[in-house]
């Protein structure tokens, strides 16, 4: 199968050129029956696609799933791709109030898709989390959050940056007006 450059917009591409990652509203492989969109990782050297945005059961997602715009979301090897979703199928923990989007992290060599935007708790973020920006060896994922729970500050927009060997969330932004040298 050859690789449409119709279906989607590429918004990040590995150092080497093998695999890039888009989303789109399309169904690109035949396991894709729910007409939202979903995020893909494209090999450009097997011509071929693979669904990002499903849970580690293989469910798929039941909402939209997007990609931070041309920013780094996959990692260099192409093993970690970072995404963000309204989908609460992805993952089996459990939404409480409104579902709003929250940052997953989709390993391709475990094929598991882990929930990023957690709270101190485990259970998702109770506000809108989205972006992501992966490390080089996909073991730190940057997103912004304005929950309130994921890094336990109030405020407006924070930046979070998430360690994926200990699973620990830790603001970097600060909010307007605190000093740089503050606890806050």
């Amino acid at each position: 199968t050859a690789i449409d450059p119709n279906v989607g917009t590429i918004t990040s591409v590995t150092p080497d050129r093998h695999y890039g990652v888009l989303y789109t509203s399309l169904s690109l492989v035949p396991e894709d029956t729910i007409n939202e969109f979903d995020v893909y990782i494209v090999d450009f050297t097997n011509n071929s696609y693979e669904l990002i945005s499903k849970s580690s059961a293989g469910a798929l997602g039941n909402d939209d799933s997007l990609l931070a715009a041309f920013d780094r979301t996959v990692s260099d090897d192409g093993r970690y791709v970072v995404f963000y979703s309204y989908a609460s199928s992805l993952t089996n923990h459990i939404y409480t109030g409104t579902e709003v989007y929250q940052v997953f992290l989709r390993d391709r060599v475990t094929q598991t898709t882990t929930l990023l935007s957690t709270n101190p708790a485990g259970n998702p973020g109770n506000a809108t989390s989205f972006g992501g920006l992966i490390s080089k060896d996909g073991q730190t994922v940057a997103f912004a959050t304005t929950a309130t729970d994921v890094v336990n500050t109030p405020g407006t927009t924070h930046i979070v940056v998430h360690d994926v060997a200990t699973g620990a969330n830790v603001r970097v932004s600060r909010p307007q007006g605190i000093p740089e040298n503050s606890d806050q």
